[in-house]
């Protein structure tokens, strides 16, 4: 009876994870899985343009949680919902939180998020929010 929110992608270490995204957003978009690249760098999408499609392929990364987000204009569309969690869990090891980590018999994984309400209505006319400057 595991508890994971709308947003969660989840994949089996070794497994390769193929995303498309389409923008369906009026600005340039990008998805990133931040740390789950080589060396713990972030994966991304590259930009993609509105009305256009995506492509991020990457092999899954160790076991743990990640979060992915659109970097672009950081933080206003992380902020404005464009945001989720990969987990990435290890087949051998399907209960446990590692190699020699404790076993678990459920998990949760909260996304905690607060919308700044002037920021969606900018945003959702068109307008561009300025962190800074934009209440």
């Amino acid at each position: 009876a595991s508890y994971f929110p709308d947003r969660t992608l989840i994949a089996e270490t070794g497994s390769t994870i193929r995303l498309r995204i389409h923008n369906r957003l009026a600005q340039p978009h990008e998805l990133a899985i931040h740390g789950a690249g080589p060396d713990r760098s972030d994966a991304s999408s590259g930009p993609i343009a509105p009305g256009a499609t995506g492509i991020l392929e990457l092999r899954a990364p160790a076991p743990g949680t990640y979060l992915y987000s659109d970097p672009t204009n950081a933080p206003v569309e992380r902020t404005l919902g464009l945001f989720g969690a990969l987990v990435v869990i290890d087949p051998q090891q399907a209960w446990h939180l590692g190699p020699a980590g404790p076993e678990f018999e459920r998990q949760w994984l909260w996304l905690c998020h607060d919308v700044v309400p002037e920021w969606a209505r900018v945003a959702s006319r068109g307008g561009t929010v300025r962190p800074g400057g934009t209440d």
